[in-house]
Protein backbone atom coordinates (compact mmCIF):
# COMPACT_ATOMS: atom_id res chain seq x y z
CA UNK A 1 0.00 0.00 0.00
CA UNK A 2 2.06 2.90 -1.29
CA UNK A 3 5.52 2.71 0.32
CA UNK A 4 4.18 0.52 3.16
CA UNK A 5 4.49 -3.26 3.35
CA UNK A 6 1.41 -4.87 4.91
CA UNK A 7 2.45 -7.40 7.58
CA UNK A 8 -0.87 -8.63 8.98
CA UNK A 9 -4.49 -7.68 9.36
CA UNK A 10 -5.30 -6.13 12.75
CA UNK A 11 -9.02 -5.49 12.46
CA UNK A 12 -11.93 -4.19 10.45
CA UNK A 13 -14.62 -1.59 11.08
CA UNK A 14 -17.20 0.50 9.31
CA UNK A 15 -14.60 2.90 7.92
CA UNK A 16 -12.23 0.26 6.54
CA UNK A 17 -9.64 -2.41 7.25
CA UNK A 18 -6.65 -1.87 9.56
CA UNK A 19 -3.28 -3.51 8.88
CA UNK A 20 0.00 -3.74 10.72
CA UNK A 21 2.46 -2.22 8.25
CA UNK A 22 6.08 -1.11 7.91
CA UNK A 23 7.91 1.35 5.67
CA UNK A 24 11.41 0.15 4.76
CA UNK A 25 13.16 -0.62 8.07
CA UNK A 26 11.16 1.93 10.03
CA UNK A 27 8.89 1.29 13.02
CA UNK A 28 5.70 -0.68 12.61
CA UNK A 29 2.57 1.40 12.09
CA UNK A 30 -1.19 0.91 11.88
CA UNK A 31 -2.46 1.52 8.34
CA UNK A 32 -6.20 2.04 7.85
CA UNK A 33 -7.36 1.32 4.30
CA UNK A 34 -10.52 3.40 3.87
CA UNK A 35 -13.58 2.14 2.04
CA UNK A 36 -14.16 4.02 -1.21
CA UNK A 37 -17.82 4.78 -0.47
CA UNK A 38 -16.81 6.39 2.85
CA UNK A 39 -14.42 8.79 1.12
CA UNK A 40 -16.61 9.57 -1.89
CA UNK A 41 -15.69 11.85 -4.76
CA UNK A 42 -13.01 14.53 -5.09
CA UNK A 43 -14.83 16.72 -2.59
CA UNK A 44 -14.74 13.89 -0.07
CA UNK A 45 -11.03 13.32 -0.66
CA UNK A 46 -10.33 17.02 -0.21
CA UNK A 47 -12.32 16.86 3.01
CA UNK A 48 -10.21 13.91 4.16
CA UNK A 49 -7.01 15.80 3.28
CA UNK A 50 -8.12 18.77 5.40
CA UNK A 51 -8.99 16.45 8.27
CA UNK A 52 -5.64 14.65 8.14
CA UNK A 53 -3.82 18.00 8.15
CA UNK A 54 -5.61 18.92 11.37
CA UNK A 55 -5.15 15.50 12.97
CA UNK A 56 -1.38 15.72 12.44
CA UNK A 57 -1.37 18.57 14.94
CA UNK A 58 -2.44 16.20 17.75
CA UNK A 59 0.61 15.24 19.81
CA UNK A 60 0.21 13.28 23.02
CA UNK A 61 1.51 9.97 24.43
CA UNK A 62 -2.14 9.16 25.14
CA UNK A 63 -3.11 9.43 21.46
CA UNK A 64 -2.11 7.26 18.50
CA UNK A 65 -1.19 10.24 16.32
CA UNK A 66 -1.54 10.38 12.54
CA UNK A 67 1.83 9.85 10.82
CA UNK A 68 1.03 9.73 7.12
CA UNK A 69 -1.88 9.54 4.67
CA UNK A 70 -2.74 9.36 0.99
CA UNK A 71 -6.24 10.76 0.40
CA UNK A 72 -5.77 10.85 -3.40
CA UNK A 73 -4.53 7.32 -4.11
CA UNK A 74 -6.56 4.60 -5.83
CA UNK A 75 -7.19 3.22 -2.34
CA UNK A 76 -6.99 6.05 0.22
CA UNK A 77 -5.41 5.25 3.57
CA UNK A 78 -4.36 6.85 6.85
CA UNK A 79 -1.31 5.77 8.88
CA UNK A 80 -1.12 6.12 12.68
CA UNK A 81 1.25 5.07 15.43
CA UNK A 82 0.94 1.37 16.21
CA UNK A 83 0.10 0.58 19.83
CA UNK A 84 1.02 -3.05 20.76
CA UNK A 85 -1.69 -3.71 23.30
CA UNK A 86 -5.18 -5.10 23.80
CA UNK A 87 -8.21 -2.87 23.61
CA UNK A 88 -10.12 -2.03 26.78
CA UNK A 89 -12.97 -4.20 25.50
CA UNK A 90 -10.66 -7.21 25.02
CA UNK A 91 -8.95 -6.61 28.36
CA UNK A 92 -12.24 -6.70 30.25
CA UNK A 93 -13.31 -9.90 28.48
CA UNK A 94 -10.10 -11.59 29.63
CA UNK A 95 -9.51 -10.11 33.09
CA UNK A 96 -12.73 -8.45 34.21
CA UNK A 97 -13.38 -4.84 35.28
CA UNK A 98 -10.49 -2.49 35.94
CA UNK A 99 -9.56 -2.24 39.62
CA UNK A 100 -9.88 1.03 41.56
CA UNK A 101 -6.24 2.23 41.38
CA UNK A 102 -5.88 1.39 37.69
CA UNK A 103 -9.33 2.82 36.94
CA UNK A 104 -8.27 6.28 38.07
CA UNK A 105 -5.15 6.08 35.87
CA UNK A 106 -7.35 5.04 32.94
CA UNK A 107 -9.86 7.85 33.51
CA UNK A 108 -7.09 10.45 33.90
CA UNK A 109 -5.24 9.23 30.78
CA UNK A 110 -8.37 9.33 28.61
CA UNK A 111 -9.18 12.85 29.79
CA UNK A 112 -5.61 13.86 28.92
CA UNK A 113 -6.03 12.35 25.44
CA UNK A 114 -9.26 14.28 24.84
CA UNK A 115 -7.64 17.47 26.07
CA UNK A 116 -4.86 17.04 23.48
CA UNK A 117 -7.45 16.43 20.75
CA UNK A 118 -9.67 19.37 21.70
CA UNK A 119 -6.71 21.74 21.99
CA UNK A 120 -6.31 21.61 18.19
CA UNK A 121 -10.07 21.99 17.57
CA UNK A 122 -10.67 18.36 16.65
CA UNK A 123 -13.39 15.99 17.83
CA UNK A 124 -12.99 12.25 18.11
CA UNK A 125 -16.74 11.47 18.10
CA UNK A 126 -16.36 7.74 18.71
CA UNK A 127 -14.74 7.28 22.12
CA UNK A 128 -15.61 3.74 23.25
CA UNK A 129 -13.85 0.71 24.82
CA UNK A 130 -12.74 -0.79 21.50
CA UNK A 131 -11.04 2.51 20.58
CA UNK A 132 -8.95 2.56 23.77
CA UNK A 133 -5.77 0.48 23.76
CA UNK A 134 -3.82 -0.28 26.94
CA UNK A 135 -0.04 0.06 27.18
CA UNK A 136 0.36 -1.54 30.59
CA UNK A 137 -2.01 0.51 32.73
CA UNK A 138 -1.93 3.60 30.50
CA UNK A 139 -4.68 4.15 27.89
CA UNK A 140 -4.05 5.27 24.31
CA UNK A 141 -6.92 6.67 22.25
CA UNK A 142 -7.02 5.38 18.68
CA UNK A 143 -9.13 5.52 15.51
CA UNK A 144 -9.76 9.08 14.45
CA UNK A 145 -11.67 7.77 11.42
CA UNK A 146 -14.81 9.48 12.74
CA UNK A 147 -13.16 12.67 13.97
CA UNK A 148 -14.34 15.92 12.45
CA UNK A 149 -13.20 19.51 12.70
CA UNK A 150 -15.27 21.50 15.16
CA UNK A 151 -15.35 24.60 12.98
CA UNK A 152 -15.83 22.96 9.56
CA UNK A 153 -19.52 22.69 8.75
CA UNK A 154 -18.88 20.96 5.41
CA UNK A 155 -18.04 17.74 7.24
CA UNK A 156 -21.57 16.81 8.21
CA UNK A 157 -22.89 13.81 6.32
CA UNK A 158 -26.65 14.13 6.19
CA UNK A 159 -28.54 11.14 7.50
CA UNK A 160 -25.44 9.27 8.69
CA UNK A 161 -25.10 8.67 12.42
CA UNK A 162 -21.47 9.02 13.51
CA UNK A 163 -20.69 6.99 16.60
CA UNK A 164 -21.74 3.94 18.59
CA UNK A 165 -25.13 3.66 20.38
CA UNK A 166 -24.63 3.57 24.14
CA UNK A 167 -21.62 5.90 23.95
CA UNK A 168 -23.19 8.66 21.85
CA UNK A 169 -24.19 11.89 23.56
CA UNK A 170 -27.93 12.71 23.71
CA UNK A 171 -27.55 15.79 21.49
CA UNK A 172 -26.19 13.62 18.67
CA UNK A 173 -29.16 11.26 19.04
CA UNK A 174 -31.40 14.33 18.72
CA UNK A 175 -29.57 15.24 15.50
CA UNK A 176 -27.90 18.34 16.91
CA UNK A 177 -24.36 19.46 16.12
CA UNK A 178 -21.68 17.77 18.23
CA UNK A 179 -19.21 19.72 20.36
CA UNK A 180 -16.32 18.73 22.57
CA UNK A 181 -18.90 18.01 25.29
CA UNK A 182 -20.03 14.97 23.28
CA UNK A 183 -16.58 13.41 23.70
CA UNK A 184 -16.81 13.96 27.47
CA UNK A 185 -20.13 12.10 27.53
CA UNK A 186 -18.48 9.19 25.69
CA UNK A 187 -15.53 9.41 28.11
CA UNK A 188 -17.88 8.91 31.06
CA UNK A 189 -19.66 5.97 29.41
CA UNK A 190 -16.29 4.34 28.67
CA UNK A 191 -15.14 4.79 32.28
CA UNK A 192 -18.37 3.18 33.52
CA UNK A 193 -17.76 0.21 31.22
CA UNK A 194 -14.18 -0.12 32.47
CA UNK A 195 -15.32 -0.11 36.11
CA UNK A 196 -18.36 -2.39 35.83
CA UNK A 197 -17.96 -4.42 32.63
CA UNK A 198 -21.19 -3.05 31.15
CA UNK A 199 -22.29 0.07 29.28
CA UNK A 200 -24.20 2.59 31.44
CA UNK A 201 -27.22 2.55 29.12
CA UNK A 202 -27.56 -1.22 28.95
CA UNK A 203 -27.86 -3.49 25.95
CA UNK A 204 -30.51 -4.41 23.42
CA UNK A 205 -31.72 -2.97 20.11
CA UNK A 206 -29.96 0.25 19.09
CA UNK A 207 -33.25 2.14 19.15
CA UNK A 208 -33.90 1.14 22.77
CA UNK A 209 -30.36 2.03 23.85
CA UNK A 210 -30.52 5.43 22.14
CA UNK A 211 -33.89 6.11 23.80
CA UNK A 212 -32.28 5.55 27.22
CA UNK A 213 -29.44 7.87 26.18
CA UNK A 214 -31.94 10.51 25.13
CA UNK A 215 -33.77 10.24 28.45
CA UNK A 216 -30.60 10.13 30.53
CA UNK A 217 -31.48 6.73 32.02
CA UNK A 218 -28.04 5.47 33.01
CA UNK A 219 -27.00 2.84 35.56
CA UNK A 220 -23.87 3.58 37.60
CA UNK A 221 -24.17 0.62 39.97
CA UNK A 222 -20.70 -0.66 40.84
CA UNK A 223 -18.85 2.57 39.97
CA UNK A 224 -16.45 3.61 42.78
CA UNK A 225 -17.90 6.40 44.90
CA UNK A 226 -14.95 8.75 44.29
CA UNK A 227 -15.69 8.80 40.53
CA UNK A 228 -19.47 9.22 40.78
CA UNK A 229 -19.58 13.08 40.84
CA UNK A 230 -17.47 13.64 37.73
CA UNK A 231 -19.06 10.77 35.78
CA UNK A 232 -22.56 12.07 36.59
CA UNK A 233 -21.48 15.53 35.50
CA UNK A 234 -20.21 14.22 32.15
CA UNK A 235 -23.40 12.20 31.58
CA UNK A 236 -25.54 15.30 31.97
CA UNK A 237 -28.12 15.24 29.13
CA UNK A 238 -27.45 18.91 28.41
CA UNK A 239 -23.96 19.50 26.95
CA UNK A 240 -23.68 22.92 28.61
CA UNK A 241 -23.79 21.19 32.00
CA UNK A 242 -20.76 18.99 31.34
CA UNK A 243 -17.21 19.87 32.42
CA UNK A 244 -14.35 20.18 29.94
CA UNK A 245 -11.54 17.65 29.63
CA UNK A 246 -9.24 20.02 31.52
CA UNK A 247 -11.74 20.32 34.38
CA UNK A 248 -12.04 16.54 34.55
CA UNK A 249 -8.25 16.22 34.80
CA UNK A 250 -8.22 18.81 37.58
CA UNK A 251 -10.91 16.93 39.47
CA UNK A 252 -9.07 13.62 39.16
CA UNK A 253 -5.86 15.27 40.40
CA UNK A 254 -7.38 17.08 43.38
CA UNK A 255 -10.70 15.28 44.10
CA UNK A 256 -12.43 18.66 43.85
CA UNK A 257 -15.63 18.48 41.81
CA UNK A 258 -15.31 20.51 38.57
CA UNK A 259 -17.31 23.67 38.22
CA UNK A 260 -20.12 23.35 35.73
CA UNK A 261 -23.30 25.12 34.81
CA UNK A 262 -26.39 23.31 36.05
CA UNK A 263 -29.30 23.55 33.61
CA UNK A 264 -32.86 22.33 33.52
CA UNK A 265 -32.83 18.65 32.52
CA UNK A 266 -34.12 17.78 29.06
CA UNK A 267 -37.62 16.45 28.54
CA UNK A 268 -38.06 12.92 29.79
CA UNK A 269 -35.96 13.48 32.92
CA UNK A 270 -37.57 14.54 36.17
CA UNK A 271 -36.62 17.91 37.65
CA UNK A 272 -34.16 17.48 40.51
CA UNK A 273 -33.13 13.98 39.40
CA UNK A 274 -30.09 15.10 37.42
CA UNK A 275 -27.62 13.52 39.83
CA UNK A 276 -29.50 10.27 40.43
CA UNK A 277 -28.62 7.13 38.47
CA UNK A 278 -31.74 5.71 36.85
CA UNK A 279 -32.42 2.05 36.13
CA UNK A 280 -34.54 0.31 33.55
CA UNK A 281 -37.24 -0.85 33.36
CA UNK A 282 -38.53 1.48 36.05
CA UNK A 283 -40.88 -1.07 37.62
CA UNK A 284 -41.90 -1.50 41.25
CA UNK A 285 -40.83 -5.15 41.23
CA UNK A 286 -37.25 -4.16 40.44
CA UNK A 287 -37.01 -2.19 43.67
CA UNK A 288 -36.80 -5.47 45.58
CA UNK A 289 -33.89 -6.75 43.46
CA UNK A 290 -30.38 -6.12 44.90
CA UNK A 291 -28.13 -3.89 42.75
CA UNK A 292 -26.36 -5.68 39.92
CA UNK A 293 -22.96 -5.34 41.59
CA UNK A 294 -24.14 -7.02 44.78
CA UNK A 295 -25.86 -9.80 42.85
CA UNK A 296 -22.66 -10.52 40.91
CA UNK A 297 -20.60 -10.50 44.11
CA UNK A 298 -23.09 -12.85 45.76
CA UNK A 299 -23.02 -15.25 42.79
CA UNK A 300 -19.25 -15.26 42.76
CA UNK A 301 -18.92 -15.83 46.52
CA UNK A 302 -21.52 -18.63 46.43
CA UNK A 303 -19.73 -20.28 43.51
CA UNK A 304 -16.34 -20.17 45.27
CA UNK A 305 -17.81 -21.57 48.48
CA UNK A 306 -19.61 -24.31 46.54
CA UNK A 307 -16.45 -25.33 44.67
CA UNK A 308 -14.31 -25.33 47.83
CA UNK A 309 -16.93 -27.41 49.65
CA UNK A 310 -17.15 -29.86 46.75
CA UNK A 311 -13.35 -30.27 46.80
CA UNK A 312 -13.37 -30.82 50.55
CA UNK A 313 -16.15 -33.43 50.30
CA UNK A 314 -14.33 -35.18 47.43
CA UNK A 315 -11.22 -35.48 49.62
CA UNK A 316 -13.33 -37.11 52.35
CA UNK A 317 -14.95 -39.52 49.86
CA UNK A 318 -11.86 -40.53 47.84
CA UNK A 319 -8.70 -38.77 49.10
CA UNK A 320 -6.21 -40.33 46.69
CA UNK A 321 -8.42 -39.73 43.64
CA UNK A 322 -9.08 -36.16 44.84
CA UNK A 323 -5.31 -35.60 45.10
CA UNK A 324 -4.90 -36.74 41.51
CA UNK A 325 -7.69 -34.38 40.40
CA UNK A 326 -5.94 -31.45 42.10
CA UNK A 327 -2.71 -32.26 40.25
CA UNK A 328 -4.55 -32.49 36.91
CA UNK A 329 -6.47 -29.26 37.51
CA UNK A 330 -3.34 -27.27 38.43
CA UNK A 331 -1.49 -28.53 35.34
CA UNK A 332 -4.42 -27.79 32.99
CA UNK A 333 -5.03 -24.32 34.47
CA UNK A 334 -1.34 -23.39 34.31
CA UNK A 335 -1.07 -24.61 30.70
CA UNK A 336 -4.22 -22.78 29.63
CA UNK A 337 -2.94 -19.55 31.20
CA UNK A 338 0.39 -19.84 29.35
CA UNK A 339 -1.33 -20.61 26.03
CA UNK A 340 -3.71 -17.67 26.45
CA UNK A 341 -0.91 -15.28 27.42
CA UNK A 342 1.23 -16.32 24.45
CA UNK A 343 -1.72 -15.87 22.10
CA UNK A 344 -2.42 -12.37 23.49
CA UNK A 345 1.24 -11.39 22.91
CA UNK A 346 1.10 -12.62 19.30
CA UNK A 347 -2.17 -10.79 18.58
CA UNK A 348 -0.80 -7.58 20.14
CA UNK A 349 2.35 -7.81 18.01
CA UNK A 350 1.07 -9.18 14.69
CA UNK A 351 -2.70 -8.72 14.83
CA UNK A 352 -5.39 -11.40 14.51
CA UNK A 353 -4.19 -13.78 11.79
CA UNK A 354 -6.12 -16.51 10.03
CA UNK A 355 -3.68 -19.16 11.20
CA UNK A 356 -3.86 -18.12 14.86
CA UNK A 357 -6.05 -21.11 15.99
CA UNK A 358 -3.60 -23.55 14.35
CA UNK A 359 -0.59 -21.80 15.93
CA UNK A 360 -2.29 -21.94 19.34
CA UNK A 361 -3.05 -25.67 18.97
CA UNK A 362 0.45 -26.56 17.79
CA UNK A 363 2.11 -24.62 20.61
CA UNK A 364 -0.02 -26.24 23.34
CA UNK A 365 2.29 -29.29 23.91
CA UNK A 366 5.25 -27.01 24.48
CA UNK A 367 3.27 -25.02 27.03
CA UNK A 368 2.33 -28.26 28.81
CA UNK A 369 6.06 -28.99 29.23
CA UNK A 370 6.93 -25.47 30.41
CA UNK A 371 4.03 -25.55 32.87
CA UNK A 372 5.19 -28.70 34.62
CA UNK A 373 7.87 -27.24 36.96
CA UNK A 374 5.53 -24.63 38.42
CA UNK A 375 2.61 -27.05 38.50
CA UNK A 376 4.69 -29.70 40.32
CA UNK A 377 5.82 -27.20 42.96
CA UNK A 378 2.29 -25.89 43.42
CA UNK A 379 0.79 -29.38 43.67
CA UNK A 380 3.49 -30.59 46.04
CA UNK A 381 2.91 -27.67 48.39
CA UNK A 382 -0.88 -28.08 48.23
CA UNK A 383 -0.85 -31.84 48.84
CA UNK A 384 1.78 -31.53 51.57
CA UNK A 385 -0.27 -28.86 53.35
CA UNK A 386 -3.48 -30.86 53.07
CA UNK A 387 -1.77 -34.11 54.07
CA UNK A 388 -0.10 -32.52 57.07
CA UNK A 389 -3.44 -31.11 58.24
CA UNK A 390 -5.19 -34.45 57.89
CA UNK A 391 -2.23 -36.29 59.51
CA UNK A 392 -2.28 -33.95 62.52
CA UNK A 393 -5.99 -34.47 63.12
CA UNK A 394 -5.93 -38.21 62.46
CA UNK A 395 -2.82 -39.05 64.40
CA UNK A 396 -2.84 -36.68 67.35
CA UNK A 397 -6.55 -36.41 68.13
CA UNK A 398 -9.44 -38.78 68.57
CA UNK A 399 -10.85 -37.88 65.15
CA UNK A 400 -8.85 -40.67 63.45
CA UNK A 401 -8.92 -41.19 59.68
CA UNK A 402 -12.58 -40.30 59.40
CA UNK A 403 -14.27 -37.68 57.27
CA UNK A 404 -13.59 -34.59 59.46
CA UNK A 405 -9.81 -34.90 59.17
CA UNK A 406 -9.95 -35.79 55.47
CA UNK A 407 -12.41 -33.00 54.65
CA UNK A 408 -10.33 -30.36 56.42
CA UNK A 409 -7.15 -31.62 54.78
CA UNK A 410 -8.85 -31.50 51.37
CA UNK A 411 -10.06 -27.95 51.99
CA UNK A 412 -6.53 -26.83 52.90
CA UNK A 413 -5.14 -28.51 49.77
CA UNK A 414 -7.71 -26.82 47.52
CA UNK A 415 -7.09 -23.38 49.05
CA UNK A 416 -3.29 -23.70 48.77
CA UNK A 417 -3.57 -24.99 45.18
CA UNK A 418 -5.69 -21.95 44.24
CA UNK A 419 -4.08 -19.25 46.41
CA UNK A 420 -0.60 -20.48 47.33
CA UNK A 421 2.78 -19.02 46.30
CA UNK A 422 2.94 -21.07 43.06
CA UNK A 423 -0.75 -20.59 42.18
CA UNK A 424 -0.67 -17.33 40.22
CA UNK A 425 -1.79 -18.84 36.93
CA UNK A 426 -4.44 -21.24 38.34
CA UNK A 427 -5.74 -18.41 40.50
CA UNK A 428 -6.03 -16.13 37.45
CA UNK A 429 -8.02 -18.78 35.55
CA UNK A 430 -10.37 -19.34 38.52
CA UNK A 431 -10.84 -15.59 38.93
CA UNK A 432 -11.70 -15.09 35.26
CA UNK A 433 -14.02 -18.10 35.19
CA UNK A 434 -15.95 -17.19 38.33
CA UNK A 435 -16.14 -13.55 37.23
CA UNK A 436 -17.58 -14.54 33.85
CA UNK A 437 -20.19 -16.80 35.47
CA UNK A 438 -21.14 -14.15 38.04
CA UNK A 439 -22.02 -11.70 35.25
CA UNK A 440 -24.58 -14.01 33.67
CA UNK A 441 -28.16 -14.16 34.79
CA UNK A 442 -27.88 -17.94 34.45
CA UNK A 443 -24.93 -17.92 36.86
CA UNK A 444 -27.15 -19.25 39.62
CA UNK A 445 -27.43 -22.48 37.60
CA UNK A 446 -23.66 -23.03 37.87
CA UNK A 447 -23.78 -22.06 41.55
CA UNK A 448 -26.55 -24.59 42.10
CA UNK A 449 -24.55 -27.25 40.27
CA UNK A 450 -21.49 -26.64 42.49
CA UNK A 451 -23.55 -26.67 45.69
CA UNK A 452 -25.46 -29.76 44.50
CA UNK A 453 -22.21 -31.58 43.74
CA UNK A 454 -20.88 -30.73 47.21
CA UNK A 455 -24.13 -31.92 48.85
CA UNK A 456 -24.23 -35.18 46.85
CA UNK A 457 -20.60 -35.96 47.66
CA UNK A 458 -21.18 -35.24 51.35
CA UNK A 459 -24.18 -37.59 51.40
CA UNK A 460 -22.08 -40.30 49.71
CA UNK A 461 -19.38 -39.91 52.38
CA UNK A 462 -21.91 -40.31 55.21
CA UNK A 463 -23.58 -43.26 53.48
CA UNK A 464 -20.61 -45.24 52.18
CA UNK A 465 -17.58 -43.94 54.07
CA UNK A 466 -14.18 -43.23 52.54
CA UNK A 467 -13.00 -45.00 49.38
CA UNK A 468 -9.23 -45.56 49.40
CA UNK A 469 -8.79 -46.53 45.75
CA UNK A 470 -6.38 -47.24 44.15
CA UNK A 471 -5.24 -49.09 47.32
CA UNK A 472 -7.68 -51.67 48.67
CA UNK A 473 -7.61 -50.87 52.39
CA UNK A 474 -7.65 -47.88 54.70
CA UNK A 475 -4.61 -46.78 56.71
CA UNK A 476 -3.87 -49.03 59.70
CA UNK A 477 -2.86 -48.13 63.19
CA UNK A 478 0.87 -48.01 63.92
CA UNK A 479 2.46 -46.97 67.24
CA UNK A 480 5.55 -44.81 67.04
CA UNK A 481 8.06 -45.42 69.88
CA UNK A 482 9.28 -41.81 69.96
CA UNK A 483 5.92 -40.21 70.70
CA UNK A 484 3.20 -40.91 73.18
CA UNK A 485 0.46 -40.46 70.59
CA UNK A 486 -0.88 -43.02 68.17
CA UNK A 487 -0.69 -42.02 64.51
CA UNK A 488 -2.08 -43.47 61.32
CA UNK A 489 -0.12 -44.41 58.20
CA UNK A 490 -1.03 -46.23 54.99
CA UNK A 491 0.22 -49.80 55.29
CA UNK A 492 1.20 -51.73 52.18
CA UNK A 493 1.59 -55.54 52.33
CA UNK A 494 1.38 -55.49 56.11
CA UNK A 495 4.55 -53.37 56.53
CA UNK A 496 4.18 -50.09 58.40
Amino acid sequence: MGPYRLLSRIGEGGMGVVYLAQKDDGPRVALKQLRSHMVGDDEGRARLAREVTSLRRVRSPRVAEVIDADPWGDVPYVVTRYVPGLSLHQQLKQKGPVQAADLRILARGLAEALQAVHDVDVLHRDVKPSNVLLEGRDPVLIDFGLARLIDDSHLTITGWLLGTPGYLAPEIVYGEEATSAADLHSWAATVVFAATGRAPYGTGPAVAVMDRVRRGEYDLTGLPADLLPVVRACLDPDPSGRPTAGQVQGWLDTDAEPERTRVTPVAGRAQGAADQPLRWPMSQTELAVPPAGKVQALRRAALCVGLATAGSAAAALAPLIAAGMIVLWVLVATTFSRVDQARARRVARYGERRGEPAITALSAPWHVITSMPTAVMGCSLALASGGATAFALAGFTDVSWRWPSLALGGLVAVVVAACGPFARRPREIVRRWTLEISRRRTGWVQVGAAVGCAAATSVAVLAYGTIWAPIDHPPRRVDLPLVDKTVWFPVVDGQG
